[in-house]
């Protein structure tokens, strides 16, 4: 068995939840904590977590998770942006959303069009000008 460091639990969860096993990715990321306080999540791990979790519409999870990106500061990688965006997609949390992006600080030209683009498919034209006040 090789060691089992932040690369390791990393393949193993991304393996898994490409292979549409998001639960069992899921059920890693606890074990990878609890086992391995050397070796934290990095953000690939964590966007990993939060695939799995949008995959299997785990808002309370992938919330936590959210709450544990955002205090890492990985929240400015385009690549966990990119995967909250997706995230609070598949759990169908629009407003969510909206505050996810009015909160983002290193807003991407790609990533902001990406989620404008998303929002405007997926609200009302009366939603949209209700919450941009």
């Amino acid at each position: 068995m090789p060691n089992r460091n932040t690369v390791y639990w990393t393949v193993l969860m991304l393996g898994y939840d490409q292979c549409e096993k998001a639960r069992t990715a899921l059920h890693l990321f606890s074990p990878m904590l609890s086992q391995d306080p050397v070796s934290p999540p990095n953000h690939f791990t964590y966007a990993s977590a939060l695939s799995a979790c949008a995959k299997q519409e785990c808002l309370s999870l992938g919330m936590q998770l959210h709450s544990h990106v955002f205090w890492r500061g990985f929240v400015a990688y385009v690549l966990v942006s990119n995967v909250l965006i997706s995230f609070y997609i598949g759990c169908w949390q629009v407003l969510k959303l909206s505050w996810f992006f009015r909160k983002l600080l290193n807003l991407t030209k790609s990533l902001g069009t990406r989620l404008s683009l998303v929002y405007q498919r997926t609200t009302s034209p009366m939603q949209r000008l209700t919450s941009s006040t």
